[in-house]
């Protein structure tokens, strides 16, 4: 680093190497007259605070583009010091390079985020903040965070909004709940009423907040999804495992139906039934951004799987196709939706689906033969994943038979079925008629007894 080597680019310290406070100090004042280091890993290790703040500033006064920084115990204090740092390096924020920062599992609470917030909140290259994990997080936190940013930009304008360039934001395991969605809202919503939009189109991952729930979902729906003055910014969002039931997916279905910027939605393993499917599957018979939709692990049942199906499939004249039908989906994952033989038919009835996931909805023997054509004709399936759907040896062996002339097939899954000496026959048969096609099943087991050669 120092002698600022032509090759040394990318640089990764392992948890297992020695990098303590001399080490850091050490790479601190090389840094700062290197010019070629775009990247720098350096977490898991025990740093401290001084040594923090002295690396900050020598990355502050580099030409690095990503950092990982800290251990799982850096705390507030830690934070603050190498945030500082980043701040001493030089007064104007826009000289620093960062574009990438992962702070995860730092154990940051308020204090922390707020000193995130003050170095990188006029950022024009931070394009990914990494923050999740950070449990002691809460809504407390994002109020703090807006007041501070409010204080510095002196009320933001649709010409000086807070994060400019951030295209992802990682606050998974958080602690944010309903609250704190709106404070956050409220930050990353400044400039969008303005005749130019100038916030970047944003990836938001909010996964396994459970606090979130319904009131949150419906916070997200009224002030991240809703259009204002026509346009939207949020690409993709993740809110799964978020303690979501049906009203707050109703919630959430009302400005799906009208927006065109979302283009990836993820509500696995939330607590939707069918009554919440029902609004989703309405609204997306009116959307035209999303192209990738997954809903597993939540209990939709054969009904609701069906209003998902009904909203991607072609209505029945060419008169009402456009208001029958979403074909722009083309990635879906139903695992563990319940929807069964008659659901995962009604699926396989759409013909501009790409990658489909049906995992675990006990399809049984009976469901593979019902879906056997479906499959083996489909115009654009090239994904699918049938594991763990309780299948009889000679159930997936006719299933697999049926795909010998299926020529848009690429990958499929198998796994968790039962396979014997019928099905691993029928693979045989497969490989040798389509040999490009690819089929994850499980390891077959060794006999304790049987030699390995």
């Amino acid at each position: 680093v120092r002698t600022n080597d032509p090759a040394l680019v990318h640089l990764t310290i392992l948890p297992v190497k020695n990098f303590g406070d001399q080490e850091a100090l050490m790479l601190a004042e090389a840094l700062r007259g290197n010019t070629i280091l775009e990247e720098l890993n350096c977490s898991g290790h025990v740093i401290g605070i001084p040594a923090l703040r002295s690396l900050g500033e020598g990355v502050g006064r580099s030409n690095l583009s990503r950092i990982s920084v800290g251990h799982d115990n850096m705390g507030d204090a830690g934070v603050e010091a190498f945030a500082e740092g980043l701040l001493a390096a030089d007064t104007d924020i826009d000289r620093i390079s960062l574009s990438y920062v992962d702070l995860s599992l730092k154990k940051m609470s308020s204090k922390g985020l707020v000193a995130v917030g003050r170095s990188f909140s006029k950022s024009q290259k931070l394009h990914t903040l990494d923050i999740s994990r950070n449990e002691t997080l809460s809504d407390e936190s994002f109020v703090m965070l807006k007041n501070m940013i409010f204080d510095v930009m002196c009320q933001p304008t649709e010409s000086n909004i807070p994060f400019p360039a951030l295209c992802e934001l990682n606050l998974a395991s958080t602690n944010i709940g309903p609250c704190g969605i709106e404070e956050l809202s409220s930050i990353l919503s400044q400039g969008q009423s303005s005749n130019k939009n100038q916030r970047e189109k944003l990836k938001l991952n909010l996964s396994n907040n459970p606090s979130i729930g319904d009131l949150g979902a419906s916070a997200i729906s009224r002030c991240l999804l809703q259009s204002l003055n026509g346009k939207c910014f949020l690409k993709s969002l993740d809110l799964s495992n978020c303690n979501i039931c049906d009203d707050g997916a109703k919630a959430l279905a009302a400005s799906i139906c009208n927006n065109t910027c979302l283009e990836f939605l993820d509500l696995s393993n939330n607590k939707i039934g069918k009554s919440g499917a029902i609004a989703i599957g309405d609204s997306l018979k009116q959307n035209r951004s999303l192209t990738e939709a997954r809903f597993a692990k939540n209990n939709f049942g054969e009904g609701g799987v069906f209003a998902i199906a009904s909203s991607l499939l072609q209505g029945n004249n060419i008169d009402d196709v456009e208001s029958t039908k979403n074909d722009v989906i083309t990635v879906l994952d139903m695992a563990r939706t319940g929807g069964g033989k008659a659901g995962a038919e009604q699926l396989l009835k759409c013909c501009a689906l790409k990658n489909l996931r049906l995992f675990d909805n006990a399809l049984g023997s009976e469901g593979m033969a019902v879906i056997a054509p479906l499959v083996a004709h489909h115009p654009s399936l090239q994904d699918l994943d049938l594991g763990g759907n309780v299948a009889t040896d000679a159930g997936i062996a006719a299933f697999l038979d049926s795909l010998h002339h299926n020529n848009m097939l690429e990958v499929l899954g198998i796994g968790g079925n039962i396979i014997g000496e019928k099905a691993t026959e029928a693979l045989k048969r497969l490989s040798q008629a389509r040999p490009s096609l690819y089929v994850a099943r499980d390891k077959p087991k060794v006999k304790e007894n049987e030699e390995i050669n």
